[in-house]
């Protein structure tokens, strides 16, 4: 065992077979399962999601799940102003709300239901153009 460890070719076997066993398991889990009916869930990020959310039940509200992973946009709000929201604000599980990530990108590059062009594909593209990239002037 530990030879194979010393073999790059040891680390991907022992890698696969780890993950095998993980896969047998998890399809045990129901509730592993019923995240991998979501489009880019596989099952190491349903595995990954179940163990950071643990027991579902001592989240009162979505909303207070949404909070958990850092995906609620942070506010900013004075006095009787009215709030304003800015970008997510990544306090909570940043390995969980990674695995989120890839999940959607994984959804965004499968095809199903939606065109290419629309639903998921169509937000990740308005996302991409939405970047700041450098002016071509720059050093």
């Amino acid at each position: 065992m530990v030879a194979q460890l010393a073999e790059p070719e040891g680390e991907a076997i022992l890698a696969k077979q780890i993950e095998e066993m993980l896969a047998k398991l998890a399809l045990t889990q129901p509730q592993v399962a019923r995240l991998m009916t979501i489009t880019g869930i596989n099952v190491m990020i349903a595995l990954s999601l179940v163990a950071a959310i643990g027991e579902i039940s001592r989240f009162a509200s979505p909303e207070k799940l949404v909070s958990y992973f850092g995906l609620n946009p942070s506010v900013y709000q004075s006095g009787l102003q009215p709030a304003k929201h800015g970008r997510i604000s990544k306090r909570g599980r940043s390995h969980a709300r990674a695995m989120l990530v890839e999940g959607a990108w994984a959804a965004a590059q499968t095809p199903g239901p939606c065109a290419p062009s629309s639903c998921v594909s169509e937000i990740a593209e308005e996302s991409r153009s939405r970047r700041w990239h450098a002016p071509a002037s720059w050093p």
